[in-house]
């Protein structure tokens, strides 16, 4: 049950509202608070403006104060360490967000003990939330939901209610509008209980200008974010850079050791042609000084017995180079693609569980089709685009033969088998060797052939 009204007015609320050239409404939000909340006091931060935003927030009835220090943050900052109350309503002074909710907003903090409560926005008209404010919006949320492990849909949203405790714990670096992502990563990082409430979000005024740009403040935000995760979790930033580098740094050597594992087969003399018509230069496995190679002086046995002697490949290059670790490999990184994108659909996206898993899954088959193209069986892959086309079919195909045998054999061991292969996760893990095993197979033998001369 929200708290009565005469409850309400006996704390101390303070309505923060930063501004920056806003004469076009922040009359109406002085107003509008002034109506629903009569015992608050209102605060009106003016950030440098050039027009008669701090007159007209005068003439109706606000505390006008100054800071000159340009930026969203830097004004919060400077309203946080100033203002001392019990309850404090952050609001923009541009007239789009929904006086009428804050008594319930301040009720819903009373009642829950929340430190935070986030009004959530609901617009009826198109043109009040841009489509490319809309998509960054849940972007950023599912971003920072995921890494900071934050449960909160609308991140960026400037109507919010803190306590008292919140506001003097508060310490933030942010300038601008990554003000919105510290305060709610605060909020996580000392464990307040946080929520949301549903409110009306309105176009702004005619003679309202936003001073919102897409591209410049996403990615401020996201600079915030990043930042951000540093400094909270540095074991998942710095792994997430590992693993990236990591990919990239075996994608771009594993044809160079697969032709080294490759050549280093061939004893050939150095400058003298190979077995297959083309000079050595220069190559590891050079005739010794002394041997005797087409009419060259030097003993001739140990030009015989340096000839005769087997150079195999180590077994970490023997690993590497191999087809069927590639593939496996290749598989790896599209199930790292598959759970990815299927995460960002259900949770940023708010896809259902089944259409994020077909879209997750179909990506995923695309990406081991292209990384086994040119990294597994590239000297088979189809030169034309109809060849590749025919290719892409076959080999998906394959991928769903391949689901099945996986999902089959998973079954079976555990129905049937004795332990310990019966054991699920032991079952899963042989029902997987079994499909990459049959996938590897079907691609060498049909779905990648070698293209005629």
């Amino acid at each position: 049950m929200v708290p009565a009204r005469e409850k309400i007015m006996t704390l101390r609320v303070a309505v923060l509202v930063p501004c920056y050239n806003e004469e076009a409404t922040i009359e109406a939000v002085v107003r509008d608070f002034r109506r629903v909340l009569p015992a608050a006091v209102i605060y009106v931060y003016d950030n440098n403006s050039s027009d008669q935003t701090a007159e007209r927030a005068r003439a109706a009835g606000a505390v006008v104060r100054m800071e000159e220090r340009q930026g969203k943050g830097n004004v919060v900052r400077r309203m946080f360490a100033d203002i001392d109350a019990d309850i404090y309503v952050l609001v923009d002074g541009d007239d789009t967000y929904d006086a009428e909710a804050a008594p319930r907003l301040i009720g819903s903090a009373i009642q829950t003990g929340s430190d935070l409560i986030t009004a959530r926005r609901i617009h009826t008209d198109a043109a009040a939330y841009r489509p490319g404010h809309l998509l960054g919006n849940r972007v950023l949320s599912g971003l920072t939901a995921l890494l900071l492990k934050v449960q909160l849909t609308d991140m960026l949203s400037g109507y919010r209610v803190f306590s008292r405790r919140f506001v003097k714990s508060f310490p933030f670096t942010a300038q601008g509008f990554g003000i919105e992502t510290e305060l709610t990563v605060h909020a996580a990082r000392l464990m307040m209980p946080m929520g949301e409430l549903d409110t009306r979000y309105k176009e702004r005024p005619i003679g309202s200008v936003s001073k919102l740009n897409t591209w410049r403040d996403g990615f401020r935000i996201l600079r915030t974010i990043v930042h951000l995760v540093r400094e909270e979790r540095p074991l998942v930033f710095f792994s997430c850079f590992f693993l990236l580098l990591a990919l990239a740094s075996l994608l771009i050597g594993a044809p160079v050791v697969t032709a080294n594992c490759s050549a280093g087969n061939r004893h050939d003399a150095a400058g003298l042609p190979g077995t297959d018509g083309r000079a050595n230069l220069g190559h590891r496995d050079a005739w010794p000084l002394g041997a005797k190679a087409d009419g060259l002086p030097g003993d001739p046995r140990t030009a015989r017995s340096y000839a005769s002697m087997s150079h195999k490949p180590g077994l970490i290059s023997y690993l590497i180079g191999h087809p069927f670790m590639r593939f496996g490999f290749v598989g790896l990184c599209g199930y790292c693609v598959d759970t990815g994108i299927l995460a960002f659909a259900t949770d940023v996206e708010g896809l259902d569980f089944e259409t994020g898993r077909v879209f997750s899954v179909f990506c995923a088959m695309c990406f081991t089709w292209l990384g086994n193209r040119y990294l597994t069986f590239s000297n088979r892959r189809a030169r034309t685009a109809y060849g590749a086309f025919q290719e892409w079919l076959r080999f998906m195909g394959a991928n769903l033969l391949g689901a099945v045998i996986n999902y089959s054999v998973s079954v079976a061991l555990t129905k049937y088998a004795a332990f310990p292969f019966n054991y699920k996760y032991a079952a899963q893990a042989i029902g997987v060797l079994a499909g990459l095993v049959f996938n590897f197979t079907l691609s060498r033998a049909v779905v990648f052939k070698t293209p005629s001369s």
